[in-house]
């Protein structure tokens, strides 16, 4: 019972512990947009109609260059839910904060997606019990005539058929934006 007592009080420390970085925020500069992928920024709900994707007021970056190591591939890792852990993948980054999902332990991964955006899948699909963290890389990204304070993370939603704004916080000595997501799918790095 004790043991139990002891656990019920860690988990309740997590929580909280994750709704103050939420609430807080994790780097230098903020994009406004909501925290959650259910809720879209789109203002006018008749585009929120499966193809309009191009009426939304979101534009997914471009890359600038390919690297020398070109682009694509995945790196994956074994992560327990007791311990949380983190992952990196040519500047993408996620972190799984304990208890974020039911299982004892899951495979994650990050695929740098082989495309002329800059996008990253995460995985494995599914929601999580804790939002986690993740950090996509605008190294590589054609910034001709953006506006940093405009940059935002947004997921595609295949029944849509269009890009939903989860926002961000702009890290720009890294050339990083993070934003906490509380499940996982392909993300870009978009500007309003």
């Amino acid at each position: 019972m004790k043991r139990q007592n002891w656990m019920n009080k860690i988990l309740s420390a997590g929580a909280l512990v994750g709704a103050l970085f939420l609430a807080i925020g994790c780097s230098n500069e903020p994009a406004s947009g909501p925290m959650s992928p259910v809720k879209s920024t789109v203002s006018d709900k008749t585009s929120l109609t499966k193809g309009s994707a191009t009426t939304t007021s979101l534009t997914p970056l471009r890359r600038k260059t390919r690297s020398t190591n070109g682009y694509g591939g995945t790196s994956s890792k074994v992560i327990s839910s007791n311990g949380g852990g983190s992952l990196s993948y040519r500047g993408h980054t996620m972190e799984v904060s304990k208890y974020s999902f039911s299982e004892q332990q899951k495979e994650f991964y990050i695929t740098d997606v082989n495309s002329d955006l800059i996008q990253a899948n995460y995985g494995p699909d599914g929601w999580f019990l804790l939002p986690v963290k993740i950090t996509i890389s605008y190294a590589d990204a054609d910034l001709t005539n953006a506006d940093l304070k405009k940059l935002t993370i947004a997921w595609y939603s295949e029944t849509l058929g269009m890009w939903i704004d989860v926002g961000g916080m702009v890290d720009r000595v890294n050339k990083t934006i993070s934003v906490y997501v509380w499940h996982f799918t392909q993300y870009t790095i978009s500007m309003r």
